[in-house]
């Protein structure tokens, strides 16, 4: 499981269909590679840094929140698994820690040693909340989620700019 920071074009081209799809702010957005094969694809859920407003949120598929490893009060953000999109690899570029501000750096480090040590529980659930959505369409997931058939259908044609009629 990797960092990425995923194409602004492809972000924007999967927008013309979902608009839960979030933001990339221009490349500025981390994503993080969540390590989930269904079927045939690859999806990535984007990451966001803590806010206080995070704490209203309650435990459930779509989101999982991230803290320091050994410091439950050390909250560190979330992943939007409700705002994981299918993604294509020429679209993405890997993060190099080394390469970003170092206070950005030090918080995606400590993101991403939590994210490795809970990489099993965060696939699952992406893989959960996929079948809430697609299979078993539950309203309340579906309603907060990402299209994700939809995106299925159009994110392989983005180098084909098919783009809603």
């Amino acid at each position: 499981m990797n960092f990425y920071r995923l194409n602004s074009d492809y972000v924007n081209y999967l927008k013309n269909f979902d608009s839960k799809v979030q933001d990339n702010y221009n490349g500025t957005r981390a994503y993080i590679g969540i390590v989930v094969r269904i079927g045939l694809h690859n999806y990535f859920a984007p990451l966001s840094s803590y806010k206080t407003s995070q704490d209203k949120y309650k435990k459930n598929d779509t989101i999982f929140k991230l803290h320091s490893r050994t410091n439950e009060n050390d909250k560190l953000g979330l992943i939007h698994i409700n705002n994981m999109v299918p993604v294509l690899p020429t679209e993405m570029e890997k993060i190099i820690f080394a390469n970003e501000e170092k206070k950005y750096a030090t918080l995606l480090q400590k993101q991403y040693q939590f994210i490795l040590s809970n990489e099993t529980k965060i696939t699952e659930q992406a893989e959960r909340l996929y079948k809430r959505v697609v299979e078993k369409k539950e309203k309340f997931f579906v309603n907060l989620s990402c299209d994700f058939k939809l995106l299925e259908e159009k994110y392989l044609l983005f180098h084909q700019k098919e783009l809603p009629k």
